[in-house]
């Protein structure tokens, strides 16, 4: 099995309208973790950027022009590179199953990051539908869940005992990667426990 752990930042909450500012992947084959993607991208032009957003991401509009952020094309090409390393877009059977918390808003963005990017392969690449960490939790969590002060991720990954989120790092992309992969991980542990 083939997982790819997924988390996005970006300028807007409008996924055709807004950019993808940075983006975090992790590589899992047979539970064995194969690689990392992580890149701080330049909105593309037209984007909507919204200072709330930029407020969320630790980020200035200062920082968006900064030569250390691949354009929006070499991103794209990058990050598929990253993916083809790991599953042969041209085998029907070889996809990574997507995993991201709230996975709809982070697949939506990815869909259409690669529709801007003239690629129509976006399905060549990941199993639908993707798998989402939020909803597994709430699973997880039962009755709990509606006991919780809020639903955001460090609340839910402190409330699973997995490692104390570091606020200075929630919202980097690769950061937030890691605690969904610990969701996942907490989850799927309790069903195979409960299934063996």
């Amino acid at each position: 099995m083939k997982t790819l752990f997924l988390d996005l930042e970006t300028s807007s909450l409008d996924q055709v309208r807004g950019a993808i500012l940075e983006i975090g992947a992790i590589a899992i084959v047979n539970d064995e973790e194969k690689g990392t993607f992580h890149q701080y991208l330049q909105p593309h032009i037209g984007a909507i950027v919204e200072d709330k957003a930029l407020k969320v991401n630790l980020t200035t509009r200062a920082d968006l022009d900064s030569p250390s952020r691949l354009l929006p094309g070499a991103g794209f090409n990058a990050f598929t590179d990253f993916l083809a390393a790991h599953v042969d877009p041209y085998d029907r059977e070889d996809k990574f199953f997507l995993v991201a918390y709230n996975a709809a808003f982070d697949t939506g963005f990815l869909e259409e990051w690669f529709k801007r990017n003239g690629s129509r392969y976006f399905g060549s690449y990941f199993w639908r539908p993707s798998l989402c960490s939020y909803v597994l939790a709430a699973f997880h969590l039962g009755d709990e869940w509606a006991k919780l002060p809020d639903r955001k991720l460090a609340t839910v990954a402190t409330r699973l005992d997995i490692s104390p989120p570091q606020v200075g790092k929630l919202h980097t992309a690769l950061y937030d990667c890691l605690l969904a992969k610990g969701i996942y991980e907490k989850v799927r542990e309790r069903h195979n426990r409960t299934n063996s």
